[in-house]
């Protein structure tokens, strides 16, 4: 999808020209202001493209949007940097750095091109990835930041959206594998996200290395916590080690207590009734429906 509207919400050195960002510093010799363009499209994951013409390395340039880190909601930059002349992940002035628009070609438009999957984020320019990290981005409208000393244009924008992914992490027994069929999955998928268990995984590499994998690629975490499965608790430590969403499922009148290190989560108790089918069914999309919200 090609994305046309767009307004500056800060900055007065911006213009918006039949869907073209372009950033036009007062004075090159000064200390340019940085300019902020927000679209009406939502995004938390897929692939963004866009075509830059920018005449000098000193320029910022990139994506701003909200994540969740810490239980925090954050800002986060992608894209390249007007100090450090570098590209980079940046969290409240907090991040990695890589490359820089030096060791390119500026008499040429530069393709960029960011792509979003569960926890992974990678910074490709030219087709070549440049830099990639791990962070959980929230539903938020599209924001590009620029700053430059000189004349920065951006364009052809495009945005892909994925399908989102509920990684769901159980105890294999009958009685999990009906909540998962009768509860879990249809649940997921009126809410449009996938749902995938550890034993539909089907590869060559070590199971261990596919979990690891599928929690990152992952959107969120659904995890079914009444046993004490240590398998299940490693897959959510490993959740929360990189601030994958997760929301937890205990029955009741199984359990008379959560573990300590689990009781900063999200947990539906439910009842393995008629009518506490219906409550999980109902809590279960309300959690969906807020997990990615910029709240």
């Amino acid at each position: 999808m090609k994305l046309n509207n767009w307004t500056i919400i800060s900055g007065e050195n911006g213009q918006i020209d039949d869907g073209q960002l372009i950033y036009e510093p007062e004075d090159e010799k000064g200390n340019p202001e940085m300019c902020y363009f927000k679209s009406d499209k939502y995004f938390n994951e897929g692939e963004i493209s866009f075509k830059v013409k920018a005449e000098t390395s000193c320029t910022s340039i990139g994506i701003q949007h909200k994540i969740r880190e810490n239980g925090e909601i954050v800002n986060m930059k992608i894209g390249h940097a007007f100090k450090s002349e570098a590209f980079g992940f940046d969290i409240e002035g907090i991040g990695n750095k890589k490359g820089s628009l030096k060791h390119f070609d500026l008499n040429n438009e530069l393709f960029f091109k960011i792509k979003v999957k569960g926890s992974k984020v990678r910074l490709l320019v030219n087709n070549i990835e440049i830099i990639n990290s791990t962070a959980n981005l929230l539903e938020n409208q599209l924001t590009f930041f620029m700053r430059s000393k000189k004349r920065v244009k951006i364009h052809d924008v495009e945005v892909n959206s994925y399908k989102l992914k509920a990684f769901v992490v159980m105890q294999f027994s009958e009685e999990f594998n009906q909540l998962y069929k009768d509860v879990i999955a249809p649940i997921c998928e009126n809410k449009d996200i996938e749902s995938i268990r550890a034993d539909n995984i089907y590869s060559s590499t070590p199971i261990l290395k596919d979990i690891t994998e599928n929690i990152k690629d992952s959107s969120l975490i659904i995890a079914e916590i009444t046993p004490n499965n240590p398998n299940v608790f490693y897959e959510i430590g490993y959740a929360h080690a990189i601030n994958k969403p997760t929301i937890l499922l205990c029955e009741r009148n199984s359990r008379d207590k959560l573990p300590f290190d689990l009781s900063g989560f999200r947990v539906i108790f439910y009842e393995n009734t008629i009518a506490g089918k219906k409550r999980i069914e109902n809590e279960l999309e309300r959690f969906l429906d807020n997990i990615f919200r910029n709240e």
